[in-house]
């Protein structure tokens, strides 16, 4: 039977939890933090939505500001370019 392996990050300290069978719940090996995996699983859940919609929003705001042409860098150069002696005539 293949099992699941999830690492999950304390939210107090970030460090790493580990789950003690006795009572069921993640523990942190660092601050000694104590969660229900219900509790993590739903902050994670909640922290992968938040991701997924700044993701969004940052997408239709390229989408938005990709309507105009970027020059390319460089492009409207109309000087030499600094320290280099520029011919008179």
């Amino acid at each position: 039977m293949a099992a699941q392996v999830t690492n999950y990050q304390c939210p107090s300290c970030t460090g790493p939890l580990h789950f003690v069978g006795a009572s069921g719940k993640l523990e942190c090996d660092y601050c000694g933090a104590t969660y229900d995996v219900a509790e993590i699983e739903a902050l994670y859940a909640e922290k992968e939505e938040k991701a997924a919609a700044a993701q969004q929003s940052a997408e239709e705001r390229r989408q938005r500001n990709g309507r105009l042409p970027r020059k390319a860098a460089g492009s409207c150069r109309t000087s030499a370019p600094t320290g280099v002696p520029r011919e008179t005539a």
